[in-house]
């Protein structure tokens, strides 16, 4: 897995730089404003669409048994996605709308 580039100066992010960014970044090195590829927007959609489908699968298995196993499966799998997020970040240089 690698992480993404500034499409102009080719500065390779850091994980922790880009945890919390959802929409845009800044580029430490040139200061250009990085915009997310309209591509992986849609792809992160995707991913997020299965993630809360097996969550909510999981959940109808565990809750019967354990209310406090389904919250930990539940905050597992949402950091679990958090986590991996920056992985599938491609960056261009103007904004590009899902529709």
């Amino acid at each position: 897995m690698k992480l993404p580039t500034c499409w102009s100066c080719r500065y390779s992010f850091k994980w922790k730089e880009l945890l919390l960014h959802f929409r845009k970044i800044e580029c430490p090195r040139c200061g250009l404003h990085q915009q997310i590829t309209k591509r992986k927007l849609q792809q992160s959609q995707v991913i997020t669409f299965i993630i809360t489908f097996f969550t909510l699968v999981g959940i109808h298995f565990i809750y019967p048994y354990s209310l406090i196993g389904a919250l930990i499966y539940v905050i597992s799998i949402m950091l679990i996605a958090l986590l991996f997020s920056p992985f599938i970040y491609e960056f261009t240089d103007k904004e590009e709308y899902l529709f």
